[in-house]
């Protein structure tokens, strides 16, 4: 999509989504800063660009609603306890090219990481009963930080 900027000295050009936030040199010699994509697409009229869901995450967590229910997520117990997990939002993984005769594979190489591997930290809170039924036994300080959640176990965003 197309986005009219306008220079100070009235020079009208059109960018496109890939160069929101840079800078721009007008004719004029004037450097202008381009608005966030959000920005851009707000003064076009249309909605700003949805959170990915690491983002959702991490602005819970950094407003204080994300532990703002003093319930544990599993049970709904009243509790204090805070348990650090850490999830998994997105997997880069590893791409092959393969040669294959008659349908069979004979060759394989690796050719590059596709994706990017997001994770981010999510505090959630669980009682005592929750913690041993939930990491089967393993005492809340063995737990290790990155470890992987599971969606049963993450409350309602």
């Amino acid at each position: 999509m197309k986005f009219q900027i306008q220079c100070e000295c009235g020079h009208k050009w059109a960018v496109t989504e890939c160069d929101a936030g840079l800078r721009m040199n007008c004719a004029c010699g004037r450097t202008t800063e381009l608005p966030s994509l959000d920005e851009l697409r707000r003064e076009a009229g249309l909605s700003p660009m949805p959170l990915s869901v690491a983002g959702v995450i991490e602005q819970r967590v950094a407003s204080g609603a994300a532990l703002a229910n003093m319930r544990c997520a599993k049970c709904a117990t009243q509790t204090e306890q805070v348990v650090p997990l850490v999830a998994e939002c997105e997997r880069a993984y590893n791409v092959f090219e393969q040669t294959s005769f008659h349908g069979i594979v004979v060759d394989e190489r690796y050719v590059g990481e596709q994706g990017r591997s997001v994770a981010v930290p999510v505090p959630i809170r669980l009682c005592e009963n929750c913690q041993l039924a939930v990491f089967r036994g393993a005492l809340l300080h063995a737990i290790p930080t990155r470890l992987r959640c599971q969606s049963s176990v993450l409350p309602a965003l």
